[in-house]
């Protein structure tokens, strides 16, 4: 089955094997590994789109490994702006 998104099968795939490859890393949150699980973050202020470096005009969307556990609990995407923030301000 051919994997497209409109932008050519070759982005797709690395995509794909992006979100692949996030679900086998440890929780965000709780460390578990593997995850089993992923999410999507846009940063969406000023802020947050300069800290993960997406140039203007672009979006740059994060994939974040997050397990079912974890995505149960209350306030859940609260936290896990909280780290992915954490995360690029140690990064940057």
């Amino acid at each position: 089955m051919k994997k497209t998104d409109g932008m050519g099968n070759r982005s797709a795939q690395r995509e794909w094997d992006a979100l692949l490859l996030c679900v086998r890393r440890p929780c965000i949150l709780c460390g578990r590994t593997p995850a089993g699980g992923a999410g999507i973050w846009v940063p969406t202020s000023d802020y947050d789109r300069l800290a993960v470096r997406a140039p203007r005009g672009k979006v740059r969307l994060v994939v974040y490994p997050l397990c079912q556990p974890c995505q149960a609990t209350p306030g859940v995407y609260d936290r896990v702006e909280k780290a992915i923030r954490a995360e690029f301000v140690v990064l940057s």
